[in-house]
């Protein structure tokens, strides 16, 4: 297991809970400059809310769920609104992260955390949501980079949809907390600041 030493970052509990062997956790982090490596070159970047979630097999140490999604204000509900995160390893819709490294629930959160802050990105997918969110949120990397983290709050807009059939009715677009959740958790009904999802 790699270690990593990163200095811990404050953050809201939005939700822990455990259904038989499978355990859920969200986690709410501020507003926050970080600089990160993209194809070999460094970006300081100013940083939304992050709402990152992580679900995995407590008996098996098997990892199912790591997911980030941006926010413009903190989480007061699930009809709290919510945006793409516009970053390369991060795969849209759902918001699932790939480190590039086999992980599991052994890493805990503040490891996969610590994991994914100090993973080299790949490029963006120039075909791809990423870069689509990247470019309607702040242009480009250099533009983002250059935002006080008050404007880049302001900037974002972009919510990425999947379509699941031949007609747009048919798309799955991630509004919400509340649809991040549907689309990322297994554990079907989730209680968060006193609202349920209730999946039937």
């Amino acid at each position: 297991m790699i270690k990593f030493d990163l200095k811990k970052l404050s953050y809201r509990l939005l939700h822990k809970k455990s259904t038989g062997n499978l355990l859920l956790e969200i986690r709410e982090y501020p507003p926050q400059r970080r600089t990160i490596e993209i194809l070999g070159r460094f970006y300081n970047l100013p940083f939304p809310y992050l709402i990152f979630l992580k679900e995995g097999n407590v008996d098996r140490n098997h990892l199912y769920a790591f997911s980030l999604i941006f926010a413009k204000s903190p989480i007061k509900s699930l009809h709290s609104e919510v945006y793409t995160a516009p970053l390369p390893n991060v795969f849209l819709p759902t918001g699932h992260i790939c480190i590039g490294i086999q992980l599991d629930d052994n890493y805990g959160f503040d490891g996969l955390l610590n994991a994914f802050w100090q993973t080299a990105f790949k490029s963006y997918d120039y075909s791809g949501g990423d870069i689509t969110a990247l470019r309607k949120n702040y242009g480009s990397l250099k533009k983002w980079s250059e935002l006080t983290i008050d404007e880049a709050l302001k900037k974002l807009k972009y919510k990425a949809s999947t379509k699941r059939g031949k007609k747009m009715s048919d798309a799955y677009c991630i509004n919400s907390i509340g649809d991040f959740l549907r689309l990322n958790a297994a554990i079907q009904v989730i209680k968060l600041n006193g609202e349920t999802i209730d999946e039937s």
